[in-house]
């Protein structure tokens, strides 16, 4: 199986179309705040990073793996907590709910940040978080 892994600046015009697309109350949502990490203007601007591997793991496997966010702080270097704050309405595929917002944080030393994250699923096929 082929995975790819994109961690793209994504703009928060796209990621609205996809949520108003597929979730009739986004418009709901209301933003993440936004504040940065590190404030200073000699820093360069961000960047995109783009991995591509070829796993031994089914995608099923793979993807229940990354919706499990609960479970991020026991395996994801930094991650301090990680709680899922709305869940979807029950897929009547897979009898199942996913995530549709969470918090993240992350922290080493006196660093600490908070990401709010709104998450469009399709079981088992697509998984886009935009924070």
């Amino acid at each position: 199986m082929k995975v790819t892994t994109a961690f793209p600046r994504i703009s928060n015009t796209t990621c609205k179309q996809n949520l108003l697309l597929h979730c009739p109350r986004a418009n709901r949502i209301q933003p993440p705040s936004h504040r940065p990490f590190v404030s200073s203007s000699t820093f360069r601007p961000l960047q995109n990073l783009t991995a591509s591997r070829i796993l031994p793991y089914p995608s099923a496997a793979l993807y229940e793996l990354i919706t499990d966010i609960s479970a991020y702080p026991s395996f994801l270097p930094y991650c301090t907590s990680s709680n899922i704050t709305s869940l979807s309405d029950p897929d009547p595929k897979h009898h199942k709910r996913w995530p549709r917002t969470a918090v993240l944080n992350v922290g080493w030393g006196d660093f600490n940040e908070s990401f709010e994250s709104r998450i469009y699923c399709l079981p088992y096929r697509i998984l886009e978080a935009c924070a």
